[in-house]
């Protein structure tokens, strides 16, 4: 229910289009599918499995665009250097952080 929650929040921001989509458990988290794109929040103590399961998750439902999001930062190295295999997707990782006493976090790509 947190990974939802998360994942609403985040569509919401940062992909206002699609912040209805009700997130479904995939890819090892929360995702969404909508008008041939994904986004995938993962929650994967190991970042390549949690990527590819979202890439495979995405490209099942003929997803020409897949956004990766991961609470895990040095993850997210291991993700854009996976993502950069596959020139002929588009796609996105991206990096969540929760806010914590300062209040800062680091917002996903657009």
């Amino acid at each position: 229910m947190l990974l939802a929650a998360k994942l609403r929040a985040l569509l919401k921001r940062y992909w206002p289009e699609v912040a209805s989509a009700e997130p479904t458990a995939a890819a090892g988290g929360m995702a969404v599918h909508r008008d041939g794109r994904a986004w995938a929040l993962v929650d994967d103590t190991d970042p390549g499995r949690g990527f590819a399961r979202a890439l495979l998750w995405g490209l099942h439902r003929d997803a020409a665009e897949v956004h990766v999001l991961s609470e895990d930062s040095p993850a997210l190295g291991a993700a854009a250097r996976q993502a950069a295999c596959f020139p002929d997707l588009g796609h996105g990782v991206g990096g969540v952080r929760c806010r914590g006493r300062s209040g800062r976090g680091r917002a996903p790509p657009g």
